[in-house]
Protein backbone atom coordinates (compact mmCIF):
# COMPACT_ATOMS: atom_id res chain seq x y z
CA UNK A 1 0.00 0.00 0.00
CA UNK A 2 1.19 3.32 -0.85
CA UNK A 3 0.96 6.96 0.23
CA UNK A 4 -0.24 9.67 -0.82
CA UNK A 5 2.49 12.51 -0.31
CA UNK A 6 1.08 15.64 1.42
CA UNK A 7 1.75 18.85 -0.38
CA UNK A 8 5.73 20.27 1.29
CA UNK A 9 4.21 23.62 3.46
CA UNK A 10 5.98 25.35 5.89
CA UNK A 11 4.01 24.89 8.67
CA UNK A 12 5.34 27.07 10.89
CA UNK A 13 4.38 29.83 8.31
CA UNK A 14 1.87 32.55 9.85
CA UNK A 15 -1.51 31.45 8.31
CA UNK A 16 -3.49 34.59 9.75
CA UNK A 17 -2.54 36.74 6.50
CA UNK A 18 -4.07 33.89 3.55
CA UNK A 19 -7.74 34.58 2.44
CA UNK A 20 -9.58 31.39 3.40
CA UNK A 21 -9.54 30.51 -0.43
CA UNK A 22 -5.44 30.29 -0.08
CA UNK A 23 -6.26 28.40 3.28
CA UNK A 24 -8.38 25.69 1.66
CA UNK A 25 -6.26 25.19 -1.38
CA UNK A 26 -3.14 24.25 0.79
CA UNK A 27 -4.93 22.56 3.55
CA UNK A 28 -7.21 20.50 0.93
CA UNK A 29 -4.17 18.17 -0.29
CA UNK A 30 -3.75 17.73 3.65
CA UNK A 31 -7.36 16.44 3.66
CA UNK A 32 -6.95 14.03 1.19
CA UNK A 33 -3.61 12.83 2.81
CA UNK A 34 -5.11 12.60 6.26
CA UNK A 35 -8.29 10.70 4.44
CA UNK A 36 -5.97 8.46 2.65
CA UNK A 37 -3.83 7.61 5.96
CA UNK A 38 -7.03 6.51 8.19
CA UNK A 39 -8.06 4.07 5.17
CA UNK A 40 -4.88 2.60 4.78
CA UNK A 41 -4.68 2.13 8.76
CA UNK A 42 -7.99 0.83 8.38
CA UNK A 43 -7.29 -1.62 5.39
CA UNK A 44 -4.28 -3.17 7.49
CA UNK A 45 -6.41 -3.16 10.92
CA UNK A 46 -9.14 -5.26 9.10
CA UNK A 47 -6.12 -7.62 7.15
CA UNK A 48 -5.00 -8.38 10.55
CA UNK A 49 -8.37 -8.98 12.09
CA UNK A 50 -9.14 -11.27 9.28
CA UNK A 51 -6.10 -13.62 9.82
CA UNK A 52 -4.03 -11.99 6.43
CA UNK A 53 -0.24 -11.37 6.30
CA UNK A 54 0.40 -8.04 7.35
CA UNK A 55 3.78 -6.68 8.44
CA UNK A 56 3.88 -4.66 12.07
CA UNK A 57 5.94 -2.20 10.30
CA UNK A 58 3.53 -1.68 7.49
CA UNK A 59 0.90 -1.24 9.93
CA UNK A 60 3.29 1.19 12.06
CA UNK A 61 4.05 2.93 8.88
CA UNK A 62 0.66 3.86 8.30
CA UNK A 63 -0.23 5.10 11.77
CA UNK A 64 2.61 7.48 12.12
CA UNK A 65 1.59 8.58 8.28
CA UNK A 66 -1.63 9.25 9.98
CA UNK A 67 -0.37 11.06 12.81
CA UNK A 68 1.95 13.23 10.79
CA UNK A 69 -0.89 14.48 8.69
CA UNK A 70 -3.50 14.64 11.29
CA UNK A 71 -0.94 16.92 12.89
CA UNK A 72 -0.38 19.36 9.69
CA UNK A 73 -3.89 19.62 9.40
CA UNK A 74 -4.51 20.88 13.21
CA UNK A 75 -2.82 24.13 12.52
CA UNK A 76 -5.14 24.66 9.35
CA UNK A 77 -8.26 23.16 11.63
CA UNK A 78 -7.27 26.02 14.61
CA UNK A 79 -6.86 28.81 12.33
CA UNK A 80 -10.44 27.99 11.09
CA UNK A 81 -11.59 27.92 14.18
CA UNK A 82 -9.92 30.86 15.24
CA UNK A 83 -11.82 32.69 12.01
CA UNK A 84 -14.75 31.18 13.27
CA UNK A 85 -15.01 29.09 9.86
CA UNK A 86 -15.64 30.88 6.73
CA UNK A 87 -18.18 29.62 3.88
CA UNK A 88 -17.41 26.91 1.64
CA UNK A 89 -18.75 25.32 -1.53
CA UNK A 90 -18.71 21.75 -2.07
CA UNK A 91 -18.97 19.78 -5.54
CA UNK A 92 -21.25 16.63 -5.20
CA UNK A 93 -21.04 13.84 -7.29
CA UNK A 94 -24.38 15.14 -9.05
CA UNK A 95 -22.38 17.84 -10.46
CA UNK A 96 -23.86 20.69 -7.82
CA UNK A 97 -22.71 22.68 -5.83
CA UNK A 98 -24.10 22.88 -2.67
CA UNK A 99 -23.33 24.46 0.95
CA UNK A 100 -23.35 21.73 2.76
CA UNK A 101 -21.03 18.54 3.12
CA UNK A 102 -23.79 16.49 4.21
CA UNK A 103 -26.25 17.40 1.04
CA UNK A 104 -23.15 16.92 -1.31
CA UNK A 105 -22.34 13.52 -0.28
CA UNK A 106 -19.81 10.84 -0.45
CA UNK A 107 -16.69 11.41 -3.21
CA UNK A 108 -17.46 15.82 -2.73
CA UNK A 109 -15.06 17.99 -2.71
CA UNK A 110 -14.26 21.54 -1.34
CA UNK A 111 -13.98 24.40 -4.85
CA UNK A 112 -11.06 26.53 -2.73
CA UNK A 113 -11.93 29.36 -5.04
CA UNK A 114 -15.05 29.64 -4.22
CA UNK A 115 -13.89 29.40 -0.20
CA UNK A 116 -14.74 32.44 1.75
CA UNK A 117 -17.44 34.38 -0.30
CA UNK A 118 -20.93 35.04 0.90
CA UNK A 119 -23.31 33.74 -0.89
CA UNK A 120 -24.25 36.27 -2.83
CA UNK A 121 -21.01 36.08 -4.42
CA UNK A 122 -21.31 32.55 -4.58
CA UNK A 123 -24.27 31.86 -6.25
CA UNK A 124 -23.57 35.14 -8.85
CA UNK A 125 -20.84 32.64 -10.23
CA UNK A 126 -22.84 29.27 -9.99
CA UNK A 127 -25.97 30.25 -10.07
CA UNK A 128 -26.55 27.50 -13.05
CA UNK A 129 -25.71 24.67 -10.49
CA UNK A 130 -26.70 25.84 -7.43
CA UNK A 131 -28.21 23.37 -5.34
CA UNK A 132 -31.79 23.91 -4.48
CA UNK A 133 -31.70 22.95 -1.13
CA UNK A 134 -28.97 24.55 -0.27
CA UNK A 135 -29.45 27.48 -1.85
CA UNK A 136 -33.33 28.04 -1.35
CA UNK A 137 -32.44 31.76 -2.85
CA UNK A 138 -30.89 30.75 -6.03
CA UNK A 139 -34.36 31.36 -7.88
CA UNK A 140 -34.87 34.80 -6.94
CA UNK A 141 -31.07 36.05 -7.54
CA UNK A 142 -30.66 38.51 -10.06
CA UNK A 143 -28.03 36.53 -11.82
CA UNK A 144 -30.41 33.34 -11.97
CA UNK A 145 -33.07 35.56 -13.22
CA UNK A 146 -31.53 37.00 -15.98
CA UNK A 147 -29.94 33.47 -16.96
CA UNK A 148 -33.38 31.97 -17.22
CA UNK A 149 -34.72 34.96 -18.94
CA UNK A 150 -31.63 34.48 -21.51
CA UNK A 151 -32.81 31.28 -21.82
CA UNK A 152 -36.53 32.05 -22.53
CA UNK A 153 -35.69 34.58 -24.89
CA UNK A 154 -33.71 31.89 -27.19
CA UNK A 155 -36.96 29.08 -27.02
CA UNK A 156 -39.58 31.92 -27.78
CA UNK A 157 -40.52 32.41 -31.22
CA UNK A 158 -39.08 36.17 -32.24
CA UNK A 159 -42.75 36.60 -33.67
CA UNK A 160 -44.12 36.81 -29.95
CA UNK A 161 -45.57 39.82 -28.85
CA UNK A 162 -45.28 41.47 -32.11
CA UNK A 163 -48.63 41.91 -34.87
CA UNK A 164 -49.52 39.15 -36.52
CA UNK A 165 -49.62 39.09 -40.46
CA UNK A 166 -52.54 37.51 -42.31
CA UNK A 167 -54.06 35.78 -39.07
CA UNK A 168 -50.86 34.00 -37.83
CA UNK A 169 -47.25 34.80 -36.28
CA UNK A 170 -45.29 37.00 -38.04
CA UNK A 171 -42.35 34.80 -38.11
CA UNK A 172 -43.66 31.09 -37.72
CA UNK A 173 -47.01 31.69 -39.19
CA UNK A 174 -48.82 29.97 -36.71
CA UNK A 175 -52.34 30.94 -35.80
CA UNK A 176 -53.15 29.34 -32.47
CA UNK A 177 -51.08 32.10 -30.79
CA UNK A 178 -52.65 35.10 -32.17
CA UNK A 179 -55.02 37.45 -29.99
CA UNK A 180 -58.02 39.46 -30.54
CA UNK A 181 -56.12 41.97 -31.15
CA UNK A 182 -53.85 40.89 -33.92
CA UNK A 183 -51.00 40.10 -32.04
CA UNK A 184 -48.51 37.05 -31.64
CA UNK A 185 -49.13 35.50 -28.13
CA UNK A 186 -45.72 34.24 -26.62
CA UNK A 187 -45.12 31.43 -28.01
CA UNK A 188 -41.80 29.00 -28.37
CA UNK A 189 -39.84 28.49 -31.66
CA UNK A 190 -40.65 25.36 -33.62
CA UNK A 191 -38.70 22.59 -33.82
Amino acid sequence: MTFVSAPAIDLNLSLDHLKPEELDSLWIPLMQATEHAQKTVLFYEQQLDQGKPVTISSLARAKEYLQKAMEDERIFQREFELRRGWNRVWLGMDGKMHQHRECAGVGSQILSFLSGLDEDLVLQRVHEDACLECYPSVQQHPAHVAAEAERIALLECPGSRRKALSGGCSACGRQDVVSPKGRAKVHLRES
